[in-house]
């Protein structure tokens, strides 16, 4: 038995988007890629096959509706670690534990 490669046309475009970190508040840019193919099984809700000008605009569509996240992977660790650091802080029936807590909560509010 021979094995049938059948190849569909691509449309395809690259994205990029530019925001704010919420942490950090540096200028941050995000870029990804979105690719659909022009198919017979791509059809419309009336069941004809979609053309390729409007897999285009499906395309433009999903890059429209695309809401990347602005903020940097090192400010998500930091606000895990602050938000731990309030908690223990705030919480924690100890005292040394709160003082503890206490300066870390306040070291890393500065490195922010």
């Amino acid at each position: 038995m021979k094995a049938i490669k059948i190849s569909y046309e691509i449309v395809c475009a690259v994205a990029t988007k530019s925001g704010t970190c919420p942490i950090c508040n540096k200028n941050v840019s995000r870029k990804t890629k979105f690719e659909f193919t022009v198919n017979p099984f791509n059809k419309n809700s009336d069941g004809t096959v979609k053309t390729k000008k409007q897999v285009q605009e499906e395309l433009d569509n999903e890059i429209k509706k695309w809401l990347p996240d602005f903020t940097h992977e090192k400010c998500k660790t930091l606000k895990s670690i602050l938000d731990e650091a309030y908690i223990l802080k705030t919480e924690h029936p100890s005292k040394d534990c709160r003082h503890f807590a206490n300066n870390v909560y306040n070291f890393l509010k500065k490195e922010k």
